[in-house]
């Protein structure tokens, strides 16, 4: 399991779990083994149909997984959920993207929630937008560098 997950398990307010941007599921089974562990569910969006990463899940995680096929920022201005403990972001790559994701899903973030953002590495239009979007707002950033990186952003009590 990465160790970015295995944290996460022992974050007990992280919950419910969203994921931005599916792909094949491989992210999907880390985050459910941490919704398993927090008791709670995941949300998975993804504008493409990845529902049948669902025939591939071991019943008790299967149970915990809410596919949502749909634009990711349609799915974020429509969000009715409880507040988010953890949104793990993977989804669009480009500037604009990243930003409207951003835009459409912070504010459905609880206080002391997370924002993990994949594939933050330097210069990239998502690290780019991390900054720009995250700048002046009270938030705590960690970025762990390496080819594909990620930032970790805890939005602080207002």
């Amino acid at each position: 399991m990465l160790p970015c997950f295995t944290f996460l398990q022992s974050t007990k307010s992280l919950k419910p779990l969203v994921e931005i941007g599916v792909e094949v599921g491989y992210s999907t089974k880390h985050l459910l083994l941490a919704a398993k562990a927090l008791d709670s569910k995941l949300y998975s969006v993804d504008i493409l149909d990845r529902s049948n990463i669902a025939n591939k899940l071991p019943r008790e995680l299967k149970d915990r997984w809410i596919f949502i096929n749909s634009d990711s920022v349609k799915a974020g201005e429509n969000w009715k959920g409880e507040k988010i403990g953890l949104l793990f972001v993977d989804g669009n790559h480009d500037y604009k993207g990243v930003l409207a994701d951003l835009k459409a899903w912070y504010p459905h973030v609880k206080a002391n929630g997370i924002i993990a953002m994949h594939d933050c590495h330097y210069d990239s239009d998502v690290m780019k937008a991390v900054t720009d979007f995250f700048k002046g707002r009270n938030v705590e950033i960690f970025v762990i560098g390496g080819v594909l990186g990620m930032a970790i952003v805890r939005k602080l009590e207002t």
